[in-house]
């Protein structure tokens, strides 16, 4: 689990409780959720658990736009980090 203060913002799961192998589950909005899903569904899925919570699965072991994923976990990390850690 990565952390944002003591909010969680990301977790790692390797085939774990999904259809997917390596992933990575993370917070975000529902409409960020949707886009991403709506952008490419075999890279971005709902999660089990957290997904109705807006956040977002990332398949990390095929083809990954890497640039993307950084975006995605930064804006998980500014939505729940310190307003003193975004300085």
């Amino acid at each position: 689990m990565f952390w944002g203060g003591k909010k969680t913002f990301a977790s790692f799961h390797d085939n774990h409780a999904s259809d997917v192998g390596t992933a990575i589950w993370c917070n975000a909005t529902f409409d960020s959720q949707s886009d991403l899903v709506a952008l490419d569904s075999d890279v971005f899925f709902v999660p089990p658990f957290v997904g109705p919570s807006g956040w977002v699965g990332i398949e990390v072991s095929g083809k990954v736009d890497w640039g993307l994923v950084e975006n995605v976990l930064e804006q998980g990390y500014r939505a729940v980090a310190p307003k003193w850690a975004l300085r």
